[in-house]
This record gives C-alpha cells, sequence and structure tokens, in this order.
C-alpha cells in the first residue's frame, strides 16, 4: 500500500497514467479536476450552482409575470384566493410550508404596516 489517502489501488496494480490535461506532475489523477486558465488566488468555484440560482430566480419571476399579464386586471377576494391555495397544497404536497408562509405574510400585511406608523 502506498498510505496515501483516497488510493483504492491494489498493492501490486500500477499506478493509472495521467489523464489528459492533469498539469499536476504525480499519479494522482483522482484528486479532482483541473483547469485550464491561469491560477488565482480564488478558490475553484462551482457555476452550475450559480446557473442554477439563476435559472430558480427566471421561473419566479416568469410566473409572476405571467399572473400579472393574463389576471392583472381581475378583483378577486381573499377567501377564493385561500381556496385556490388549499387546493395547491392538496395537488402539491411538498409546497405546504412556503405556501403557508405566503397566506401568513399576506394575511400580515396590512398589520405590519400599521405598527409602523
Amino acid at each position: 500500500m502506498t498510505g496515501r489517502a483516497g488510493r483504492h489501488d491494489p498493492p501490486d496494480t500500477p499506478a493509472r497514467p495521467a489523464a489528459a490535461g492533469d498539469v499536476r506532475g504525480d499519479d494522482r489523477t483522482d484528486a479532482g479536476p483541473t483547469t485550464d486558465g491561469p491560477p488565482t488566488d480564488r478558490p475553484p468555484t462551482d457555476h452550475r450552482r450559480d446557473r442554477i440560482r439563476l435559472v430558480a430566480m427566471y421561473f419566479t419571476d416568469r410566473g409572476i409575470e405571467e399572473l400579472e399579464k393574463r389576471r392583472g386586471e381581475e378583483e378577486i377576494t381573499f377567501e377564493w384566493l385561500a381556496e385556490q391555495l388549499r387546493t395547491f397544497v392538496d395537488l402539491n404536497p411538498d409546497f405546504e410550508v412556503p405556501v403557508e408562509r405566503l397566506a401568513t405574510w399576506l394575511a400580515r400585511l396590512e398589520d405590519d404596516e400599521d405598527d409602523e406608523e
């Protein structure tokens, strides 16, 4: 055994050849991805996370914009809205907590504004 953490090769197995683009200069090809760009002082970032965050924001805004465009001129009661929220939660139980938070926020919205005066 080589004594290196992370190696799972049997003792008699030769080291694997370096992967294309491996710039570490040793046989540790399982240590993670390499970068082709110049070295920086910043740690590597996972740009996929940033894209997911941006996409999630876009879909949220898109739904609100669609609601405003299609039904923005309509007048509804909070009784009707509460019934629609209940139906939505029945169909999508994973969204119970966010819908409850939204409903509570809407219910207390004017009370919070009155408290600030």
